[in-house]
């Protein structure tokens, strides 16, 4: 029991000076196409976005990932090609600086290797307004 309510003090006095924030996010696309500079990639119709947001003070942490999924037997669906999205920004009144990485990886599902696309880009941005 004390444990417990040493956890509980612990994450009550977290979120006064921080906040998590989950997301989640299912989409529906008629047609997604990119190009990987030889061939055309066809993404599945149906995305699956998650993620986590952490701010404290004036900086946030956050981490995105999309996996694009095909159909597969009855009602289940296999993911077929990922995207990762982590970052850092800071906050200065209007003022935002941003440093991110976004890496794109094909998914092997049944030990067979899809077709897909390779990728990473590391960004520095710096902003205000946006």
């Amino acid at each position: 029991m004390r444990n417990k309510l040493l956890l509980l003090s612990f994450f009550i006095s977290l979120s006064s000076f921080a906040q998590l924030k989950p997301k989640a996010m299912i989409s529906y696309a008629p047609s997604e196409e990119y190009s990987d500079g030889d061939a055309i990639v066809r993404m599945p119709n149906i995305s699956v976005k998650s993620g986590l947001a952490y701010t404290w003070k004036f900086l946030t942490a956050d981490f995105d990932n999309t996996f694009w999924v095909s159909k597969a037997d009855g009602l289940m669906f296999a993911p077929i090609q990922a995207r990762f999205d982590i970052g850092l920004e800071a906050r200065m009144g209007q003022v935002r600086i941003r440093i991110c990485h976004s890496c794109l990886h094909p998914v092997a599902s049944d030990a067979v290797m899809p077709v897909g696309l390779y990728g990473a880009c590391t960004k520095i941005s710096l902003s205000y307004g946006y």
